[in-house]
């Protein structure tokens, strides 16, 4: 934006300053006329051209020319567009001085911390030093010039940005500076990349562009990756160290190149005679019968999986027919059995796991007859439900599982691994421009940025497996540094969640020794009825635990915003936040 274009907002503030102010606005009315009528305290707009020996040359607005003394000792850049006030005019020489703005005329605060650090006197310059006054920090010489090298060098992430997480001790870097900004729209949910990365995944091995051999083969790595839970990253053909993953040459999908063949070197989960666990999510809770028996015709329509009887019920004892005719006469050979194949039913007891794993065996053959129907199989709805769910067991978590020790630590230490070598498998098989690439990035941007939060506070967002539906929480813990070994000290924990049926929920929780207090905040008039209701229930809950509460409902949204509220404000209030093991660096 133009500096120019500021100057009907700058005339809607300064109504009722002082007269100097007043009498600032009608100088830059009469500068479209003329210079030699600037009188002090008119204030214009000029474009720095040079600057020598205490004269400085302006562009202005109308075009002309202005050749003016600086008053004090500035450094300006030239090509700097800025508002300049007249100190002085004796009709031969005009003495000005940068214009800060309604409020901060005649403080000299601003362009003092920069002439001081020896920084160009810019908008931009001037906006860091006012930002860093604004969150408290130090603007001695160094702290200045340490602030610039990183505004400098970061030319696209905004001052504020910049400021606000140097304050908070998170390193500046585009990757970090786009969380930042996105957790201060509260767009942050780690929980939206995670089923995006679940759908790209899914549709990828059904995409048209990528050949069918290519398709099997990159489902079963996928499934070595998320089944498996491999702990190295896949490697290449060429890594010397002659790793033990898989090996993927290169080649592009869509260009004519047929994507690289990815092969794993123990023949993946081809050739495992153990038994299968039937542990998991049963194939009948995650589809219906109509899709049930869809997936049970594409199985049978390709003959490697046909023939593991694993997923199947067992056969009917009882196969042949009474084809016997009375005479004594042999049968008609085409009617002693019924055809086998339509007997065949999907055992809708198997789990998804189970299930995937069989199909990856099956097609590990590759023989065409196979591989002609397999494509289809993996591009079906069915599959893709089934991919998600085991994908969804392995990125998400349930509520109990949380009272186990380390348990989000070890969920975001997986899924940063996992994204990174289903990155890594991606791109190996030529596939550099799906979709997928990007999202893994955010994950993993997203997951840095958490760590980065906890060096100092404890924060955490949450994706939780819920009945019926997934969701995001967000769950702040305060707590006083000095205090937290004090057995009397109380913890204080702020935890939003958005739900299908509950809608926008906040809970609040104080606990001192063995007294809690709880207060939840519903905007949705019914949901506060509905937890009103059940409050007894929880407050008898808590107290066989030991507790004693005093729990509330508030028919109100609490909103919290992670930058404003938790970071910014709450900062010089709250205390010290109490850093959980969270560290998931590697």
């Amino acid at each position: 934006m133009h500096i120019s274009d500021m100057l009907g907002q700058y005339q809607r503030n300064i109504t009722g300053n002082s007269s100097e102010e007043l009498k600032g606005v009608s100088g830059i009315q009469k500068m479209v006329s003329t210079v030699g009528q600037l009188s002090a305290g008119n204030i214009f707009e000029g474009t720095v051209q040079s600057v020598h020996g205490g004269k400085v040359t302006l562009a202005l607005s109308n075009g002309q020319m202005l050749s003016a003394r600086l008053d004090g000792k500035l450094s300006l850049q030239a090509g700097t567009p800025m508002f300049f006030q007249v100190k002085s005019n004796d009709g031969s020489t005009v003495s000005i001085r940068p214009y800060m703005g309604g409020g901060n005329t005649g403080n000299p605060i601003l362009l003092n911390a920069l002439t001081t650090a020896g920084i160009p006197v810019s908008a931009r310059n001037l906006s860091m030093i006012d930002l860093m006054m604004r969150e408290q920090l130090p603007i001695d010489k160094q702290s200045v010039l340490d602030m610039a090298r990183i505004v400098g060098s970061n030319p696209e992430i905004p001052v504020q940005t910049a400021v606000e997480m140097t304050k908070l001790g998170i390193p500046v870097t585009n990757e970090l500076a786009a969380q930042f900004e996105n957790y201060r729209s509260d767009g942050a949910a780690v929980l939206q990349e995670m089923n995006l990365a679940m759908d790209q995944l899914a549709e990828l091995l059904g995409d048209e562009s990528v050949p069918k051999e290519a398709a099997v083969k990159l489902n079963q790595v996928i499934l070595e990756i998320i089944l498996n839970g491999k702990e190295s990253l896949p490697e290449t053909a060429q890594n010397a160290d002659g790793a033990d993953n898989m090996t993927a040459g290169t080649g592009a999908a869509g260009n004519g190149q047929e994507p690289a063949a990815i092969e794993t070197a123990d023949g993946g989960f081809a050739g495992r005679n153990s038994a299968l666990s039937k542990e998991g999510v049963p194939l009948g809770q995650l589809l219906n019968s109509e899709q049930l028996a869809g997936l049970n015709r594409l199985i049978l329509d390709i003959p490697a999986l046909s023939q593991q009887s694993e997923l199947f019920l067992p056969a009917e004892e009882d196969l042949y027919v009474d084809t016997m005719k009375e005479d004594g006469q042999e049968p008609a050979g085409e009617q002693v059995l019924k055809n086998t194949e339509q007997l065949q039913e999907l055992d809708s007891d198997v789990s998804a796991e189970q299930f995937l794993k069989l199909v990856a065996q099956g097609l590990s053959e590759q023989d065409e007859a196979s591989l002609l129907g397999a494509k289809k199989l993996l591009g079906s709805k069915e599959y893709k439900t089934l991919l998600k769910a085991v994908m969804e067991k392995q990125w998400l978590v349930r509520p109990e599982e949380l009272t186990a020790e380390n348990k989000v630590k070890e969920l975001y230490e997986r899924l940063q691994r996992q994204m990174r070598q289903l990155d890594h498998v991606i791109k190996a098989a030529g596939l550099e421009q799906n979709s997928f690439s990007r999202t893994s990035a955010d994950i993993q941007n997203n997951i840095e940025f958490m760590n980065q939060i906890n060096q100092a506070y404890t924060y955490v967002q949450l994706p939780l497996k819920l009945s019926g539906q997934n969701a995001n929480a967000d769950l702040y813990v305060y707590t006083n540094k000095k205090n937290f070994n004090n057995p009397d000290a109380e913890l204080t924990a702020f935890l939003h969640l958005d739900l299908d049926h509950l809608g926008s929920t906040d809970v609040s929780v104080k606990l001192q020794r063995k007294h809690v207090q709880t207060k939840f905040y519903f905007s949705d008039d019914e949901s506060y009825a509905l937890v009103r209701v059940y409050l007894p229930m929880l407050e008898e809950k808590l107290k066989q635990k030991g507790y004693s509460c005093t729990l509330s409902v508030e028919n109100e949204e609490k909103q919290v915003n992670f930058v404003e509220d938790f970071l910014r404000k709450d900062y010089p209030t709250a205390g010290t936040l109490h850093r959980y093991s969270f560290d998931v660096r590697t």
